[in-house]
């Protein structure tokens, strides 16, 4: 071989090389760029996109809570509020029969475990479930967000009494949807930002 086909065959090999090479840094970049955004919307409410809220729940059970309400069409702030006013977002507070984030009774625990599987109303994971096919199947008996609350809140027989009756809320109702208010304003801003 001559001097000058080993330097074309060099040169080819060379501008092989630079070929290959850049390929391979855009696909590195590619790469990099797509696991970096993969990784932050684990960090942000998929969908929502709006950032975690300042409360005593951690960012797994907000994301759970969200999704969860997404699930059963339900009103994500709806559900804060809730937690909020019933547990202070304390996923072990017991209140008599009353337990977990949402204080679901124990006399609900035999049908949640049948529908649901459901067997520790203190596992924030069960509560919220077991909460949100609650709320879920109210919505579907009573219209509006007070009706469904007195419901939840009183149980069917005793909130149809008072509804019959013309009464349609209470104290514990206001303060929901007052915290519901907030958080649902909150949320919304935070979706603009």
């Amino acid at each position: 071989m001559t001097n000058k086909t080993i330097k074309n065959r060099i040169n080819t090999l060379l501008f092989g090389f630079s070929v290959l090479f850049i390929i391979l840094l855009t696909t590195c970049i590619i790469y990099s760029h797509y696991k970096t955004k993969a990784a932050e919307s684990k960090n942000t409410l998929i969908t929502c996109q709006c950032a975690y809220l300042d409360i005593p729940l951690s960012n797994e059970l907000q994301t759970y809570t969200y999704r969860k309400a997404k699930e059963y069409n339900l009103d994500y702030s709806l559900l804060l509020a809730l937690m909020d006013q019933n547990s202070n977002f304390m996923f072990n507070k017991v209140n008599g029969e009353n337990y977990g984030l949402f204080q679901i009774n124990s006399v609900n625990l035999p049908s949640l475990n049948k529908l649901l599987g459901t067997t520790d109303l203190i596992n924030p994971y069960q509560n919220i479930e077991a909460a949100c096919y609650i709320l879920s199947d109210l919505s579907k008996k009573h219209t509006g967000y007070k009706q469904i609350l007195m419901a939840y809140f009183l149980g069917e027989e005793t909130a149809s009494q008072y509804l019959q009756q013309g009464i349609y809320t209470n104290d514990y109702i206001d303060e929901i949807m007052l915290k519901r208010s907030k958080y649902y304003e909150y949320l919304h801003l935070s979706d603009k930002t």
